[in-house]
């Protein structure tokens, strides 16, 4: 059985923050989906149907779901009380880059090329 911790009354096991670092990495590698869904041997899957199916085949039958949003605002918070910075935000002066193309944002006249 895997390890419970208690965090400010909520239970999580070493199997759920795993789940929701798979899940945060399955997330950030597609862009187009908006909820994943792990199971306890670490398999993300698109649908909770698919997942569910094979949980039954495991002897753990947990499956752990997270969507988009949850998953940014985890990691912003751990951002936060580890003393991180958000990298999201570009420095002054630095131009800000399009995370699918690759090509700068020009939303400030000045960087804007003529």
């Amino acid at each position: 059985m895997a390890k419970k911790e208690t965090t400010k009354g909520t239970a999580t096991t070493v199997a759920s923050k795993a789940a929701e670092k798979i899940a945060a990495d399955v997330l950030k590698q597609n862009p187009d989906i908006n909820e994943v869904h792990v199971t306890s041997d670490g398999t993300a899957f698109y649908t909770r149907n698919d997942a569910q199916n094979h949980a039954n085949t495991l002897r753990n039958r947990e499956v752990y779901s997270t969507k988009r949003g949850a998953a940014a605002l985890k990691a912003a918070v751990a951002a936060s009380k580890s003393g991180k910075a958000d990298v999201s935000e570009p420095a002054d002066g630095e131009l800000e880059i399009d995370e699918l193309t690759g090509e700068p944002i020009n939303d400030n006249p000045e960087n804007a090329e003529a």
